[in-house]
């Protein structure tokens, strides 16, 4: 009897913590994925304006190219990621197959700030949106 008792409650704890992952799926994983929509080569626009990462434990960010309506891979987007103009796409992987992806965050970054990115593809205006280090 007691080792049903205590299988119903390891159940019910598992349940619990599946809830609040779910909740926080970006924490829940190490790799965060933001689709980058495009449009004659260009990128329009984001899934994810402010990506939250955490450093402790550090996350990486996947980008992935799309078309405009979302509906298949962009595998020939040509374009970089910039986290600050003078560091340029170092920080990153090369572009893949219209994927990009980051190194993991600095243990060295501070928490709780948002940091501009720049999403370049060749004569387009850039995509400047946002990641938030948790």
């Amino acid at each position: 009897m007691s080792n049903q008792r205590n299988m119903r409650q390891a159940v019910a704890a598992i349940s619990v913590s599946a809830a609040l992952l779910s909740g926080t799926s970006a924490w829940a994983q190490d790799t965060v994925d933001v689709k980058v929509y495009f449009y004659e080569g260009c990128p329009k626009y984001v899934d994810n304006w402010t990506v939250d990462v955490t450093k402790n434990p550090p996350q990486k960010v996947r980008w992935t190219a799309y078309d405009l309506t979302g509906s298949k891979q962009d595998k020939t987007a040509t374009y970089e990621i910039y986290f600050d103009p003078f560091v340029g796409p170092g920080n990153t992987d090369p572009n893949q197959d219209g994927v990009i992806l980051s190194k993991p965050v600095s243990g060295s970054v501070p928490q709780n700030v948002a940091f501009k990115y720049s999403i370049v593809a060749p004569n387009c205006a850039a995509l400047d949106p946002i990641i938030r280090v948790l």
